[in-house]
């Protein structure tokens, strides 16, 4: 819905959600049961975060396997954000092997790889080929499955995936190839997640939600996912945090993030989630916690700028309607987003992490590379060059 994210004129889109879901706990010790087109016998690869390679969950994942009759081949050179080199080498690795399905276990670094390292296999380019799309993926020539440990990027559902490339800048690519055969949502996967990774992955997904609902290609479809997305986080993300084996509230946060994947999977994300790059790529910030401080900064304006959506926002987020008008609801809404930070724990100062305002030059120029400007050009507020300097400024004064 072209420049208007508040309303359904001029509505014109196409939306499906593709990757069928599996969800319950046990269900990735199962796993041979949701992979209908196989028989057993066949080669695995399975692509996962050294992190949690030997934790018993994925133990028990690989032995599920073998004893269905699966080889199982492992990459575990995965690292928080996934460099081209990385990939490329997960899809040499894929053409030795020539499994018949490709498995990704652990966060979004590990999905992205999976999913781009299975698609470019299938001829001789790199991943750096493929970047913002230069060229069109190839076929892909496995079929692809998703298993999340962490509850935050969606990218179980999503046709996209992240990458820092030759230069060290963070970028994307997209397409249909990308899109995996079935996503395994099981919350038994995500109790070794420690709580500023729960904290920084939960706000990662609220941030997708929220973004998707906002921008500029919203629509009602992406409001039905995004919306009860940012309700899911608020219910659940404190209580992952304080009871962290509770396997109901991992359960509700892991179906929100799918949920937030969903919509951004349809509309995209915005200027939150180009700041967030410009911090990673300058200063290394984690991706969660980068876009989440990034949105925090902003969210008045965004408020400000499209106030019906952010005032239903308002009340995903718990904010009671006492007869407030749509502004003043929305900027409530920005509140109480800056207060589920603060209670998650997350550090809202980047000082630890080298930056000042005296890097405002360098974070400009990030924001404004070239892999930068699509998303940053469907926010619904779009600052002038003076008030991006006074965003990061005040992102950097936290």
């Amino acid at each position: 819905m072209a420049n208007n994210p508040t309303g359904t004129a001029g509505l014109n889109f196409v939306y499906g959600a593709r990757v069928p879901i599996v969800y319950g706990s046990g269900r990735a010790s199962d796993i041979a049961a949701h992979m209908p087109w196989a028989g057993g016998g066949e080669q695995i690869l399975a692509i996962v975060d050294p992190g949690i390679l030997n934790t018993d969950a994925v133990l028990k994942l690989f032995s599920s396997l073998e004893a269905a009759g699966y080889e199982v081949n492992c990459f575990d050179k995965v690292r928080s954000d996934p460099t081209e080199h990385d990939i490329d080498e997960a899809a040499d690795l894929i053409r030795t092997v020539s499994p018949d399905v490709v498995i990704g276990v652990g966060g979004g670094s590990a999905l992205d790889t999976a999913k781009l390292a299975a698609s470019v296999a299938a001829d001789a380019s790199g991943a750096g080929s493929y970047a913002l799309m230069a060229h069109p993926l190839p076929e892909r020539l496995t079929r692809l499955v998703m298993l999340p440990t962490t509850a935050g990027t969606g990218a179980e559902v999503t046709r996209t995936a992240v990458f820092t490339d030759g230069r060290g800048c963070k970028t994307w690519t997209w397409g249909e190839a990308m899109l995996p055969d079935v996503a395994i949502l099981d919350p038994l996967l995500t109790l070794t997640l420690p709580p500023h990774l729960t904290a920084a992955t939960g706000l990662d997904a609220m941030v997708h939600a929220i973004e998707a609902c906002t921008n500029r290609d919203t629509h009602p479809f992406i409001h039905a996912l995004g919306l009860h997305a940012v309700r899911m986080v608020r219910l659940n993300l404190q209580e992952a945090i304080k009871r962290p084996d509770d396997l109901n509230v991992r359960g509700g946060l892991l179906m929100a993030s799918t949920l937030a994947g969903m919509a951004i999977d349809g509309a995209g994300t915005a200027l939150a989630h180009g700041m967030g790059h410009a911090l990673c790529t300058v200063a290394g910030v984690h991706h969660g916690r980068a876009v989440a401080l990034a949105l925090n900064a902003m969210f008045p304006e965004n408020a400000k700028a499209a106030p019906k959506i952010h005032a239903r926002i308002a009340r995903a987020l718990g904010v009671r309607d006492r007869g407030d008008t749509a502004i003043e609801l929305a900027l409530k809404g920005a509140r109480a987003y800056h207060d589920l930070i603060l209670q998650t724990g997350m550090d809202i100062s980047l000082q630890n992490d080298g930056l000042s305002v005296k890097d405002l030059d360098r974070l400009m120029d990030a924001v404004g590379s070239e892999e930068n400007k699509p998303i940053c050009e469907k926010n619904c507020y779009l600052p002038s060059e003076k008030e991006m300097r006074n965003l990061f400024h005040r992102l950097l004064s936290q």
